[in-house]
C-alpha cells in the first residue's frame, strides 16, 4: 500500500496478527490520514494499528490526525523515515504522528491516544501535537533517532512536542537519540 486515507467514522484498521502490512509513504507527502481531508464533517472512533509507515525526504508525516477528528487510537505501529520540511508552515520538521486543529474554540482534535507504537529516523519530531488539540494521551511508545532539524541556526529534535494543547498526559514513554542522532528534547509542551 502506498498510502491511504481514513475519512468515515466507526473504523478500525488493523494488521491481523502474524501478517507484515506495509505503507511505503516514499515519493508521497504523508503515509496514513485520518479525517475528512475537505473539512467538512467529523470523523470519530477510529483505529489504526499493527502497520510498519515508512517514508522518505518527501514525506512530511507518516500518519496524520486532522482537524475534526476525535476518538482515534493510533498503537501499535512501527513508523520511520519521514524527511521533508512541513510545507504548510515554516516549520522545518517532518513528523511521525502528526495533529493539529483550527483554532482554541473549534475543530480541535480531541480524545486522540498514541501508544505502543515505535518512532525513529523521522527529520525533527516523533509526535506533534501541533497546534490547538484536547485530550490527547501520549504513552507506552518507544522513539529514537530522531533526526536533527535546523531550527533557528540551532540542531532540533523531540520525541513529543505540544503547542497551545490542553489536557495531554506524556507518561511511559522511551526516549533514546544516538551518537548521530541526539535528541535536543524528549518531551516539549508550550
Amino acid at each position: 500500500i502506498s498510502t491511504f486515507v481514513i475519512s468515515q467514522s466507526d473504523i478500525t484498521v488493523a494488521c491481523a496478527t502474524g501478517a507484515t502490512c506495509t505503507v511505503d509513504a516514499s515519493g508521497f507527502s504523508g503515509g496514513v490520514t485520518i479525517g475528512d481531508i475537505t473539512g467538512a464533517s467529523d470523523v470519530s472512533n477510529i483505529t489504526l494499528s499493527g502497520f510498519t509507515i515508512v517514508g522518505d525526504d518527501s514525506t512530511v508525516s507518516g500518519v496524520t490526525v486532522l482537524p475534526r477528528s476525535s476518538n482515534v487510537t493510533v498503537d501499535g505501529n512501527t513508523i520511520s523515515g519521514m524527511a521533508l520540511a512541513n510545507p504548510g508552515n515554516a516549520s522545518p520538521l517532518a513528523y511521525g504522528i502528526l495533529t493539529y486543529g483550527v483554532s482554541a474554540t473549534s475543530y480541535m482534535p480531541s480524545n486522540l491516544t498514541f501508544s505502543n507504537n515505535t518512532i525513529s529516523g523521522v527529520h525533527g519530531a516523533g509526535i506533534s501535537l501541533g497546534s490547538y488539540t484536547l485530550n490527547v494521551s501520549v504513552t507506552g511508545n518507544t522513539i529514537s533517532d530522531i533526526v536533527s532539524v535546523d531550527l533557528a541556526g540551532s540542531p532540533f529534535s523531540v520525541g513529543v512536542q505540544a503547542q497551545a494543547a490542553a489536557g495531554v498526559t506524556v507518561s511511559g514513554n522511551t526516549f533514546a537519540g544516538s551518537a548521530t542522532n541526539i535528541l535536543a528534547a524528549g518531551v516539549n509542551l508550550v
